[in-house]
Order: C-alpha cells, then sequence, then structure tokens
C-alpha cells in the first residue's frame, strides 16, 4: 500500500507543476489511480471515444468484470455512437447502419432511432445536446458505482460516492 501512496504524490507532484503528459503516463501505467475529474473534462469536451479507452484501460481484461463496470463500457460506447451520429459525415452512416441487421425487437428500436438521427441531421445534433449533461451525469454516477474503480478513483471535490 505504501507503494499507491508514492506513485499517488509522485502524480500530484506532476500534475501541480504541470507535466500533465507524464502525468497521464504514470496513470496508465500503474493503474493505481483513475482521474474522474480528467474523465468529466474528456465527456463534456465531447471526446467520448477517449473517455471510453481511459475507463478501459482501468478495468481489468484477464477476469470476469462486475455488472456495473460492463454498464458503464456499453453506456460509453452508446454515448460514442449517438455523438458520431449526431455529428453526420462517414461516421454517422457507418454508426448508423450498426444495427441493420438486427432482429431482436430493442435492438431494432435502436437501429431505428439512429436512422431517423442520421436522416435529419439539425435535429440530431439539437437532440444529443439536450441529453449529453444527462449522458455524463449518469456515466459519472457509474464510475462511483463500479467496483473495479472504487479503489483507484480521485473523485473531483463536489462529488461523493454514493
Amino acid at each position: 500500500m505504501a507503494w499507491r501512496l508514492r506513485i499517488r504524490r509522485i502524480h500530484r507532484f506532476l500534475k501541480h507543476f504541470g507535466f500533465l503528459d507524464s502525468a497521464a503516463v504514470v496513470e496508465k501505467a500503474t493503474g493505481v489511480f483513475f482521474d474522474v475529474g480528467y474523465l468529466h473534462a474528456l465527456m463534456l469536451q465531447g471526446c467520448w471515444d477517449k473517455a471510453h479507452s481511459y475507463v478501459a484501460c482501468f478495468l481489468p481484461g484477464y477476469r470476469p468484470r462486475s455488472h456495473q463496470a460492463i454498464d458503464l463500457l456499453v453506456h460509453l460506447g452508446a454515448a460514442k455512437m449517438l455523438v458520431a451520429v449526431a455529428g453526420g459525415g462517414r461516421d454517422a452512416a457507418q454508426s448508423a447502419s450498426t444495427f441493420d441487421r438486427a432482429s431482436e425487437p430493442h435492438l431494432a428500436r435502436c437501429r431505428d432511432v439512429l436512422h431517423q438521427m442520421h436522416a435529419d441531421q439539425r435535429r440530431a445534433s439539437k437532440l444529443w445536446r439536450d441529453v449529453e449533461p444527462y449522458a455524463v451525469s449518469a456515466a459519472l454516477d457509474m464510475v462511483a458505482k463500479c467496483p473495479e474503480l472504487k479503489g483507484k478513483m480521485c473523485l473531483p471535490r463536489n462529488r461523493t460516492t454514493p
């Protein structure tokens, strides 16, 4: 446990003096520090792909994950897909066609929503702007409940664990 404290002190030092790239390398290499504030900033900037990757690198890949971790990754992946569709372009068409061969009712509903969003880009981007704050809040709540991240987590000052 002493080594975790040392790594956190080194990490805090690096962030305090502006060595953010080095701090990010320490985070990923050691896996002892999960910065919820950084995740929050990524989501607010619309970098859902980076947020998904950031969370995934702190979750174990070699053993079964908890239901909370799986729900969190699915939520981030869905948000990433909605951002792509709302943004338009080639990525939107690819994301909208993800569920084209789906036969299950709930997946068929996802397909219909994505195609409707892709058909009307202006409405899709407005819809995403309305939904995004709720998606960010839900993701932060899921992070707080994820057992794999509890011992590694450093919460922003205005956030509490449930």
